[in-house]
């Protein structure tokens, strides 16, 4: 199957739908972005965050109210759906109970002008990528719900899409086949290069498969960027609320950090060219962290407030009781203290009156902290990120 992947361009995208009361909802909010030949891209965020909305507007099963779609160099906004040359694999699988699965995947071909041969030489070649040779003659009720999910994902390729597009196809499935399925959806698309689109509410399934994420929030686009950046840098509290657990510790800017020479040097050398560090007094102790350019600007506006990101595995424990040590950035009093096998999670509750939580990896390597017991941490300067601490809208 030759790669005939296409970009895909979203300029100014809305869909606004009129409630049951005439009053307006916009679904989608001006959603603008390129995706690039062969990469996927996920839509994350909430239910009702505008990413559904967005993807049936690519897939054309959406009019939008304004703004224009483009496959390649080809605007194919008043385009049906079926001239868009798109695939959609659905939540719900969407099989023919009366049809056999070779039949299944074989639907999407009964229009194409192929020769019979040339169509059977793609539905085998199909069912081979897609793990299922041999089950040809079986009908979908005789199989599991990765089978069916693997099904309607042959469906899809067999037409051999420009642009794939996934509407939550995973969330039927129990979480261990949930992950299997995503791991052959990562490696199918890959090894077509297929350019794909593939909306979900899962963090961790984003993660693990995209190129990119696109985080929504009430029909915009809060954040674009790879996993990394949006788990590490995230633009907003939203987002980072959102991707993974946080701590949020409440404290005040200071101004921009020197960089030198010493550990400040040591740190934006860890991080890397076109980060900006700064000082930030966290409950009277100094942290040096990095954030936006305009974090400055941004934290002036709400009196030198900020929030610093801190993720639960960004901490280690720095002694306990009597012996916390003078390094420590913070310490309080752990309050949960739950075994995991490979880690220990501890919620803290911090001088200032903050909650925090902790994740210990390896266990076995000390004796763990008990309820009640005083624990110090320290930070891993490197891993927090700060951000303006704005009123929530």
């Amino acid at each position: 199957m030759a790669s005939n992947a296409k970009s895909v361009t979203l300029n100014n995208l809305t869909k606004v739908f009129i409630g049951p009361e005439k009053q307006q909802v916009v679904a989608a909010d001006n959603v603008t972005l390129t995706i690039n030949p062969g990469e996927l891209v996920t839509f994350l965020g909430p239910s009702g965050c505008g990413k559904t909305t967005t993807l049936r507007m690519v897939a054309g099963f959406e009019n939008p109210t304004s703004g224009r779609v483009f496959i390649g160099d080809r605007d194919v906004t008043s385009l049906p759906p079926n001239n868009r040359d798109t695939a959609m694999v659905f939540q719900s699988y969407a099989l023919f109970p009366h049809m056999t699965v070779g039949e299944n995947v074989a639907y999407g071909l009964r229009f194409r002008n192929l020769a019979k041969q040339d169509k059977q030489s793609r539905i085998k070649r199909i069912m081979d990528l897609v793990g299922l040779t041999g089950f040809e003659s079986r009908q979908p009720g005789q199989l599991s719900g990765g089978q069916q999910q693997r099904v309607a994902l042959a469906r899809a390729l067999v037409v051999e899409p420009q642009v794939l597009l996934f509407d939550e196809p995973l969330s039927n499935l129990d979480a261990k086949l949930r992950e299997q399925m995503r791991e052959e959806i990562r490696r199918i698309q890959t090894s077509l290069s297929i350019t794909a689109i593939y909306v979900t509410h899962d963090q961790s399934e984003a993660m693990a498969i995209s190129d990119r994420i696109v985080v929504m929030n009430q029909g915009r686009i809060e954040q674009m960027g790879t996993p990394s950046e949006v788990y590490s840098q995230p633009s907003s509290k939203f987002v980072a609320d959102f991707i993974g657990r946080v701590n949020f510790l409440p404290g005040s800017l200071v101004g921009r950090a020197k960089v030198d020479d010493g550990r400040n040097a040591e740190l934006a050398a860890r991080l890397g060219p076109g980060r900006t560090l700064y000082d930030i007094d966290v409950d009277g102790r100094r942290l040096v962290v990095e954030g936006q350019d305009d974090l400055a600007a941004a934290a002036a506006v709400v009196g030198g407030r900020v929030l610093v990101v801190c993720r639960p595995e960004a901490a280690t424990i720095c002694g306990a009781n009597e012996q916390i040590s003078p390094d420590a950035h913070a310490s309080g009093t752990v309050i949960r203290a739950m075994y995991f096998g490979s880690h220990m999670e501890y919620g803290i509750t911090l001088g200032g009156g903050s909650s925090f939580t902790l994740i210990d990896f390896n266990p076995a390597k000390g004796e763990p902290l008990r309820v009640g017991d005083t624990a110090g941490l320290r930070f891993d300067e490197a891993s927090l990120h700060a951000l303006a601490d704005t009123p929530a809208q």
